[in-house]
């Protein structure tokens, strides 16, 4: 029983503690939640929005706002409410208020929040200074406002337009005061000010307005520093924001103290005035009255009164034949130093027609090329100059004459023009006839020729003087007008007497025949030549009617000094003479010399010995030179020797077993002779040098044969020297190894090969040498070679070309043996150093017929020459091969 009742107690509370959470849960499921302002906000906007969150199966939303915290006090209140949010105008500034929102579900108990405080902003500043709507205020401002409790910073805006956008001042300030500068006249400004603690701001302030006073006009003409204004002047401006009338004051002073214009209340935007004077400088300003304002001054513009115009002299108004370069005149202004002047197509002088201008002319007068033949020209000047600009001149017209006439030949600058000449010009533009000058100066104030009436376009002159400087022009007659005259064109006359050219002037040592030579006149027909030896021509000889420009003159006087000249003959007459040249003869001639040794075609000279000749009459010394070719062309000559003083001459160092050719030249202070005929000559060889290698019998070998034993060895040096009686080998056989008994010897070996017959015993050892000769004596013996003949007679086949070559040659690494055969068979190849030695032996080849190619490795022999021998049979082909690495 007591365990029954224990059971129903636990049971009990069970569901004692399920229905409380159930009513717990229910609870706070159907409670919303306060959003914003959340609990404890302390910078409420007092417009303040209420935000809580949505219930499910909320029917409705209730909610309180109160001043108090047991909302026993109500300021706005709503027990049936559909949204989540509310907006409330909460009446106090710095103000503590509360509130709290519930839900409704139908069919369940109202459920309510705990609720929330707040604290609305601080109230904002008030405006104290400038007051509202203020007009004709000046730019620059001071703002003043109220302090806000626990302000820090103040943020105050500025702006043009009452929405505050944009501004043109916004800007955070410690004070409760701030100074600005307005930039714009008559314009309303507002302004507004809030304050701004530690975490929260005030709202701005009521905003306030001003309005600026109105500007000064912006003053258009005359603009400031204008120069050049005329007289009668119109001032202008725009239209200023705010204007109603407007003042103008103009003054000779800058401080307007002494006033010429003091105009009040002008409706207008212009004003005209008459300035007193001319070249004058005047200062005028303005200001504006409107909307009860009257602005401050505007700046003074300054402006300076024109120059009177010019009054314009030359050419005049309605003159006919001015020149189209021309000189424009005009009188002086007073105060100015320089001049604009112009002339143009058309009297309204506008842009395009205009053909001359110039500027900064100092004096009154100008010269024009208006580039116009036979037109008007309208012309005018004003003064213009860096401090003020005048008036235009009335306008002056004139006519221009034709244009003057192109001049096409002589060229200008011309020289060497022949006196008869025909002077040629071409006329621009209409022509009636031509007026031509010659003159000897360019200004033409001497006149040498002169012709008017010419009608056609060229004229044959003939000038009076050689050798002068001429000038001449021409000028156009049309319409009973004379053109301007042409460009002077300059030309110098024909020199008439040629330039000397050899003799140069005071040359010496010249040759008693010396051919003569001056320049060529163009138009010369013949020429007249003098000389003398006194300088003054007393004593004269020479030539007339000389046809060339060139003349031999024989027979002079040795050591003697002579003066010449010469003048040329033409169509119009004889030039004056050259000027005179002087030159001095020598000693005359010299002979060629007469060679004597080495004799012509001799042989066998040495490398050093004497060259010589016989003496030349009338020679100081001998040039000599040494050739390799008949020619004597620079690069085959070897050697060049001047000034020898005696008859002979040593040398030295020249080749052995070459030819040459020498040949000599007398020489004196006034000439040098042709060289003489060469004579040719060879130097003698060098005798020979190297040793013969044995190629066969090599040394050692057997079974000779002994009947017709052949034998051959390498190639000496110089033993080839042309000629068979000159060069070759000799040839020593011996039974004995000293050579004591000599079998067989030949001097005259001329090849390297030789046969022995019928010389030699059978089955017998032979020792043999041979060694190089030429003229000039015998080369070293080679090696003692030894063989032995066979026992009985055979019959050789010898030397035989099987194309053998040791590829490349000379060797480096690697090699290859290369060789033809008619037939395949077995080879053998030997190479032999200079001693006679085998150093490298390839026996029993196997060749096939055409041809072999082998490989071959040289790597164990060392630099130098060497012997190869390729042997079939009874067949052999020996060479030379070099190894350089």
């Amino acid at each position: 029983m007591e365990f029954f009742m224990k059971k129903i107690y636990y049971l009990s509370k069970s569901v004692l503690l399920f229905a409380l959470f159930i009513i717990v849960q229910q609870s706070l499921i159907s409670a919303p939640t306060q959003k914003s302002p959340a609990n404890g906000d302390d910078c409420v906007d007092r417009d303040a929005v209420f935000e809580w969150s949505r219930v499910k199966d909320a029917a409705y939303y209730m909610y309180i706002i109160s001043t108090k915290v047991d909302f026993s006090d109500t300021l706005k209140k709503d027990l049936s409410y559909s949204d989540t949010t509310v907006a409330f105008a909460l009446p106090n500034f710095s103000t503590k208020y509360y509130w709290k929102v519930g839900s409704h579900i139908i069919g369940e108990a109202d459920t309510w929040t705990d609720g929330f405080s707040l604290i609305t902003h601080p109230a904002p500043p008030s405006l104290t200074s400038p007051d509202d709507l203020l007009a004709c205020q000046a730019f620059r401002q001071t703002f003043t406002w109220t302090t806000v409790p626990n302000a820090v910073k103040y943020k105050i805006q500025i702006s043009t337009s009452p929405n505050f956008s944009p501004t043109v001042v916004d800007t955070q300030v410690t004070g409760t005061t701030a100074t600005f500068t307005l930039n714009k006249y008559f314009t309303t400004y507002y302004y507004r000010v809030k304050g701004q603690q530690v975490g929260c701001e005030t709202p701005y302030s009521v905003p306030r307005s001003l309005t600026t006073l109105v500007g000064p006009p912006e003053m258009s003409t005359p603009r400031n520093d204008s120069i050049g204004t005329p007289l009668s002047i119109l001032f202008t401006w725009p239209a200023t924001p705010g204007a109603q009338t407007y003042d103008l004051q103009v003054s000779d002073d800058p401080n307007f103290t002494n006033l010429l214009v003091n105009q009040m209340n002008i409706t207008d935007v212009s004003l005209p005035w008459a300035a007193p004077n001319y070249n004058k400088k005047y200062y005028w300003r303005m200001r504006t009255l409107g909307q009860a304002c009257i602005s401050e001054w505007s700046n003074a513009f300054n402006f300076k009164t024109a120059y009177p115009a010019a009054v314009a002299l030359t050419p005049g108004d309605t003159i006919t034949c001015v020149p189209i370069v021309s000189e424009f005149t005009w009188q002086p202004v007073s105060g100015a130093t320089k001049y604009e002047v112009r002339a143009s197509k058309t009297p309204q002088f506008q842009s395009g027609v205009i053909v001359f201008s110039a500027k900064d002319v100092a004096g009154t007068s100008v010269i024009a090329d208006v580039t116009l033949a036979s037109k008007q020209v309208w012309w005018q000047v004003r003064a213009n100059d860096a401090n003020n600009v005048g008036l235009w001149s009335e306008t002056q017209t004139y006519f221009t004459t034709g244009e003057a006439p192109l001049i096409m030949s002589p060229v200008d600058g011309s020289t060497e023009v022949h006196r008869g000449l025909e002077l040629e010009w071409q006329a621009i533009g209409q022509a009636t006839s031509f007026h031509l000058q010659i003159s000897k100066d360019d200004n033409f104030s001497s006149i040498e020729f002169e012709k008017e009436d010419i009608v056609g376009q060229t004229l044959d002159v003939i000038l009076e003087s050689y050798n002068t400087q001429y000038y001449f022009r021409v000028r156009t007659l049309a319409s009973g007008c004379y053109s301007d005259w042409s460009n002077a064109y300059s030309f110098k006359s024909i020199q008439g007497f040629p330039n000397l050219i050899y003799p140069e002037n005071a040359e010496s040592n010249i040759t008693t025949d010396v051919q003569m030579l001056w320049s060529k006149v163009p138009t010369a027909i013949s020429y007249d030549i003098r000389f003398s030896t006194d300088d003054e021509f007393v004593n004269e000889f020479g030539n007339n009617g000389v046809q060339t420009n060139s003349i031999l003159q024989k027979d002079l006087k040795p050591n003697t000094l002579y003066y010449w000249m010469v003048r040329s003959n033409d169509a119009w007459g004889t030039s004056p003479w050259s000027q005179v040249f002087q030159f001095n003869t020598g000693e005359g001639f010299t002979n060629i010399p007469f060679l004597i040794y080495p004799e012509n075609l001799s042989i066998k000279l040495p490398t050093t010995g004497i060259m010589n000749w016989r003496s030349a009459n009338n020679a100081s010394s001998y040039n000599l030179q040494i050739a390799q070719d008949l020619k004597f062309n620079k690069d085959d000559i070897i050697r060049e020797v001047q000034n020898i003083k005696d008859t002979a001459y040593s040398y030295t160092d020249l080749d052995n077993f070459k030819e040459y050719w020498f040949r000599v030249a007398s020489v004196n202070q006034t000439t040098t002779s042709d060289y003489s005929k060469p004579h040719r000559f060879r130097t003698i060889a060098q005798p020979p040098t190297d040793q013969a290698l044995a190629i066969k019998p090599v040394d050692g070998e057997n079974e000779i044969p002994y009947k017709k034993t052949g034998f051959e060895w390498t190639k000496v040096a110089r033993t080839d020297l042309g000629l068979s009686s000159e060069s070759g080998y000799e040839l020593l056989i011996s039974k004995t190894q000293d050579f004591t008994d000599t079998v067989f010897y030949n001097q005259r070996v001329f090849e390297e090969t030789v046969n022995v017959e019928n010389k030699l015993d059978v089955a017998t050892t032979y020792f043999w040498k041979n060694r190089g000769w030429n003229e000039a004596g015998f080369g070293p013996w080679s090696e003692t070679f030894s063989f032995t003949t066979s026992v009985q007679s055979s019959v050789t086949d010898g030397n035989f070309d099987f194309g053998t070559s040791i590829v490349p040659n000379p060797i480096q690494n690697r090699a290859e043996l290369r060789f033809n055969l008619e037939t395949p068979g077995s080879v053998n190849f030997t190479i032999i150093d200079q001693t006679g030695r085998t150093v490298f032996n390839l026996e029993n080849i196997s060749g096939k017929g055409n041809l072999n190619v082998l490989p071959l490795n040289l790597d164990n022999l060392s630099n130098g020459s060497y012997l190869f021998k390729l042997q079939t049979g009874t067949k052999y082909q020996s060479g030379k091969i070099i190894i350089s690495r």
